[in-house]
């Protein structure tokens, strides 16, 4: 089934009603669903017209009601496979058509928070010594931001991702800070696996959780 950026679209196994915002290669997709993007696979999505026309509009109250309209039972949605608990740059490849192959266009980075709770990041992305891209944001608990994109060939550079780290919600955490740094080598075997599992994207572990700072006791 055909999809072009922008389009409505709707989840089969949730209901949940999205668009398209960009194509990351001949089976997938990326939707955008409550301000949230996030990569699906095209049999996983359909067109919401059908959906339209079935549901059944609700019933609307009259004074002669004797009893109140029973609330319907919100069905349960299946919760998507997440990466063990800690904070991640995940990376998803975008290909570009080739007479012979799809071949890698660029990264969108996102940054994603698998711990339950408030983090306040910083991030920077620097190659050859100049500033590509910096953002300073808090991130929810289980939730996700999408970062910025940057082309293949510039991983050759060998950018350097900065980041750094906050608990918002326990003042005791001390704060986290690191470097990611991915060779050509290594980042070539990184997108060969994922296409050989048929995975959407991949990720760094920044940190599993946060530490508690030494020699810390609580304000009195």
């Amino acid at each position: 089934m055909k999809f072009s950026i922008g389009d409505k679209v709707v989840l089969k196994r949730t209901g949940e009603e999205g668009r398209v915002v960009a194509y990351i290669n001949k089976q997938m997709v990326e939707v955008e669903v409550n301000g949230t993007s996030f990569p699906v696979y095209l049999d996983e999505v359909d067109h919401p017209y059908l959906k339209w026309f079935t549901e059944k509009k609700p019933k609307t109250t009259t004074k002669d009601n004797k009893f109140p309209e029973q609330l319907p039972v919100e069905k349960a949605k299946q919760r998507p496979v997440r990466l063990a608990k800690g904070v991640y740059l995940s990376f998803i490849p975008t290909f570009k058509p080739n007479e012979m192959e799809d071949i890698v266009d660029q990264l969108k980075i996102h940054l994603l928070n698998e711990l339950p709770q408030t983090v306040h990041f910083n991030y920077e992305v620097k190659l050859l010594q100049k500033t590509l891209f910096k953002l300073e944001g808090k991130l929810h608990g289980f939730g996700n931001v999408y970062l910025h994109t940057i082309d293949f060939g510039d991983m050759n550079d060998q950018p350097r991702f900065h980041w750094q780290l906050d608990d918002l919600e326990h003042p005791e955490m001390k704060s986290e800070e690191g470097i990611v740094r991915i060779r050509p080598d290594k980042l070539f075997r990184q997108v060969s696996d994922m296409l050989e599992n048929n995975e959407p994207s991949f990720s760094y572990q920044l940190i599993p959780e946060f530490m508690r700072r030494k020699n810390w006791t609580y304000p009195r």
